[in-house]
């Protein structure tokens, strides 16, 4: 085979070279993260009238509900914390087990960060009905930008590589629960690191 033939087998073979794990392709509502279809539901706003602590005064509100994982592949994703669920758990204790796990692995690992990174958390993390992590974003917060240090060119990328590969290389956990059915769940944001708590 020539020159010619060896560039183009080249070309060929870096075409089908699928995305790589951590990448995210977001097409409106649909998320596609390592083999599987995430599904959002809108953002939301709502006006509540609450008492303004100095003044006294009711003054009107309004309240935005981010969008969250509503579905995988299709099938629901119920809130870790809905009353009609056994939450998933982590290593027989509930989820703040797993947050200090992940915490506990990363300070292991770093001594000092950067003073302009004031935080990274993990946000949006689904678990399967087999005790799997399936989705997880890794963010940061400069004081300046908050964004998900996973994607893109971070100069944070090597901390969310230790955090992936935590996560990827964590216990199983124990899956949530609706009357004795196993379910896929979805959890809010944690810290892994936060400045102001540990200076």
């Amino acid at each position: 085979m020539g020159i010619a033939g060896i560039s183009l087998l080249s070309v060929a073979l870096l075409a089908a070279k699928p995305a790589e794990e951590s990448d995210r392709i977001k097409t409106g509502d649909k998320t596609l993260f390592r083999g599987h279809t995430f599904s959002w539901t809108p953002e939301s706003r709502d006006t509540d009238i609450v008492e303004d602590p100095v003044t006294g005064e009711m003054v009107n509100v309004i309240m935005v509900g981010l969008p969250r994982i509503d579905a995988m592949d299709d099938d629901k994703v119920y809130r870790n914390n809905d009353e009609t669920l056994q939450p998933a758990g982590f290593g027989g204790k509930d989820a703040d087990a797993f947050y200090a796990y992940v915490a506990a692995q990363f300070s292991a690992r770093f001594g000092q960060l950067p003073d302009d990174l004031h935080n990274i958390y993990i946000d949006n993390l689904v678990i399967d009905e087999r005790g799997k992590v399936r989705y997880y974003e890794i963010k940061c917060n400069t004081g300046q930008n908050t964004y998900d240090i996973s994607q893109g060119d971070s100069p944070y990328q090597r901390y969310a590589a230790a955090i992936r590969g935590i996560i990827d290389a964590s216990p199983g956990w124990q899956p949530a629960a609706l009357r004795r059915r196993l379910v896929k769940s979805g959890l809010e944001g944690f810290y892994v690191f936060n400045r102001s708590t540990t200076r």
